[in-house]
C-alpha cells in the first residue's frame, strides 16, 4: 500500500496558489538557487516559504552555513524561522550584513 503524507500535499497545494514572482536582484536569486538544491526543487519565487516547500529544522541547519560562506555575513538561524518567505529571509540577510561593521 502506497502511504501518501498529507502534510506535504498541503504545502505543495498552499505553494502552488501562490502566483510565481521571479527572485530578484543577486541576493534572492542566490538563496533561491540554494533552496532549490537543498529542496530538490525546480524554481522557487519571491514568496516561497521554506517550509511550505517541504524544509524543516534540519535541512534549515544545513542552509544557514551555506549561506554565511555564500554571502560573508553573520546570519542566523532565527532569521529563517521568523522571515521563512525567499523575499523576507533575503530582506533579513541584507539588513544584518548593513549592520556589520566595515574592516579596516
Amino acid at each position: 500500500m502506497l502511504a501518501v503524507n498529507s502534510g506535504s500535499l498541503h504545502a505543495a497545494e498552499g505553494a502552488a496558489a501562490r502566483p510565481y514572482e521571479v527572485p530578484r536582484g543577486a541576493l534572492e536569486q542566490t538563496i533561491a538557487q540554494v533552496w532549490q538544491e537543498l529542496l530538490g526543487l525546480e524554481r522557487v519565487g519571491r514568496d516561497d516559504h521554506f517550509f511550505e516547500l517541504g524544509g524543516h529544522s534540519s535541512m534549515a541547519v544545513q542552509l544557514i552555513p551555506r549561506l554565511r560562506r555564500q554571502f560573508g555575513a553573520d546570519i542566523g538561524l532565527r532569521s529563517l524561522f521568523q522571515a521563512p518567505t525567499l523575499r523576507g529571509f533575503a530582506s533579513a540577510i541584507a539588513e544584518s550584513a548593513s549592520r556589520e561593521p566595515a574592516c579596516a
